[in-house]
């Protein structure tokens, strides 16, 4: 059994103390159906031999060794606690060569297996004294049935023994500040565009620790659940794959069609300014070889976004110049709906469209409005015209009659109200298109704040109004909205065209949202 011995000596003292931290030994129990051969440890050659090893060993035990000697200048080291030393070390040999043989091939073997190896480990407290004589004798018990288990698991089992007893000094010099600045690092370096100011800021001056540490496990042995530090390189690995999945996210083209990007050339300067950003501090940061992967995959989705928007802009102008001439051949409907029954006062309502009509087709929009005269109107006539028209002006001429509606006619010409209820809900349901409405009849005002309560601008009368004064208000307005004045400045000039009627000059009013504008 020399080579047992000699292997045993070569990885001796793997583990040295540092520091002085103590953390008790503690027994681990028989795995469930493991038996135990009645004679062993002195059933085998292979098990006398590491068991004879172990007892030479620990008999010399704390002078073994310088490291170990320094032990007894510690006050909190106890020999007594070690007690029964080499037995925990071949018995528990034994309970993981058991372990390995029936999970081997079990579907979660490696789990399984390397769980179980943590869980002995730790069960040599701190410092890990025996450890390195339980991981010798279990890297030579690897080694001995090697040709019975797979070559790649082999390679996994030893690769694991090898990175808790010599962890590489990536590992060891993990530190915080380090993995932080990384992080920063790598926000700051984010494109400062609109798509992206809510994750900046949710990121600077954050510690992300679900970033920091790999995914927390609990061995299935000991119950204990902990999560390994990640390096600095599988930081910066795991930032590449974010940033890939950050861009990703980023539908520009669903941007843009969602108007979501309405200033495309704000937004194709900010991509160039970015651009040139990122360049100048590739060349004047120092990013890491790992860091650089990240800024290469920034750049390259930035000249795409560059190129893309020069392709866009160019359709988008087109469109857009499109649009605006249509909406220059536009024409803005007003409906002009008069009623005069045959039961009611004589009105010169033909006389008040002609002076309109005359108003627009003599300014400078002419050709902006479409006037529509509907006379005579019933109730249908009137809600078949707004259907129809969808107009963004209607006029009212006739009588009104406070809070009873406003008079149409019925199918004998008689007079027929329209309430002020039903009134309410057809600009209701027209208020997407219609934004001003004259009610240019008698005691009008309750059904003008009526309707203005759907945030349409209405003129209502607040009296009865001669119909001289009616039609100098609307000769005023007309001429003033053909001139491509607003509704405020419109009802302004109407009341101005009608100061000569001085008796009725405050009788129109503006409404809208349910108050009158004073102006």
């Amino acid at each position: 059994m020399a080579s047992l011995k000699d292997n045993i000596q070569d990885h001796a003292n793997l583990l040295e103390f540092y520091g002085k931290i103590f953390l008790d030994p503690f027994v681990i129990d028989s795995p469930p159906g493991y038996s135990k051969n009645i004679k062993f440890p002195f059933c085998c050659n292979y098990h006398k031999a590491a068991y004879e090893y172990c007892v030479q060993w620990f008999a010399k035990f704390p002078n073994c060794c310088p490291a170990h000697k320094e032990l007894l200048n510690e006050p909190l080291f106890k020999i007594e606690k070690y007690k029964g030393l080499e037995d925990k070390i071949i018995r528990q040999l034994s309970y993981t060569e058991y372990i390995i043989s029936t999970n081997i091939t079990h579907e979660n073997w490696h789990r399984n297996i390397t769980d179980y190896f943590e869980y002995n480990f730790s069960s040599f407290g701190k410092p890990s004294i025996g450890l390195d004589r339980y991981i010798a004798l279990l890297k030579y018990h690897l080694n001995n049935i090697k040709s019975k288990i797979h070559k790649s698991k082999y390679n996994l089992l030893t690769e694991y023994i090898e990175t808790y007893t010599k962890p590489s000094l990536k590992e060891t010099n993990v530190d915080f500040k380090i993995l932080y600045s990384t992080f920063q690092k790598w926000a700051i370096t984010i494109p400062n565009l609109d798509v992206f100011s809510e994750i900046k800021v949710s990121l600077l001056g954050r510690i992300p620790m679900d970033l920091f540490l790999h995914d927390f496990q609990r061995n299935f042995y000991s119950g204990e659940t902990k999560a390994k530090i990640r390096t600095k390189a599988e930081l910066i690995d795991l930032l590449i794959t974010i940033t890939k999945k950050l861009l990703l996210s980023v539908r520009t083209e669903k941007l843009v069609e969602a108007g979501r990007i309405s200033n495309i050339t704000k937004h194709q300067l900010d991509i160039i300014n970015e651009s040139h950003k990122i360049n100048q501090s590739s060349l004047l940061r120092d990013y890491s070889l790992g860091e650089i992967k990240y800024v290469a995959i920034l750049k390259r989705w930035l000249s795409n976004e560059e190129k893309y928007f020069e392709k866009v802009k160019k359709i988008i102008q087109e469109k857009v110049l499109l649009e605006i001439k249509m909406q220059e051949n536009k024409r803005r409907p007003i409906l002009f709906l008069s009623a005069n029954p045959l039961d009611s006062s004589t009105l010169r309502l033909d006389d008040e469209f002609r002076k309109i009509k005359d108003e627009l087709s003599a300014s400078a929009q002419r050709e902006a409005f479409e006037l529509v005269f509907e006379p005579s109107v019933k109730i249908k006539n009137i809600t078949f015209a707004m259907q129809r028209l969808s107009p963004e002006i209607v006029h009212f001429s006739g009588h009104g009659s406070g809070k009873d509606g406003l008079i149409v006619q019925d199918e004998l010409g008689r007079s027929e109200y329209f309430p002020s209820f039903a009134l309410s809900k057809l600009f209701k349901l027209s208020k997407k298109n219609v934004k001003c409405v004259i009610l240019n009849a008698c005691y009008s005002a309750e059904q003008a704040q009526i309707i203005s309560q759907h945030g349409i601008y209405v003129v209502g009368m607040n009296k009865s109004i001669s119909d001289k004064a009616a039609t100098d208000f609307s000769i005023g307005f007309y001429q003033s909205l053909g001139e491509g004045k607003s509704y405020k400045y419109a009802f302004e000039i109407g009341v101005i065209n009608n100061s000569s009627n001085f008796q009725e000059v405050s009788t129109p009013q503006l409404w809208k949202n349910g108050k009158i504008i004073i102006l």
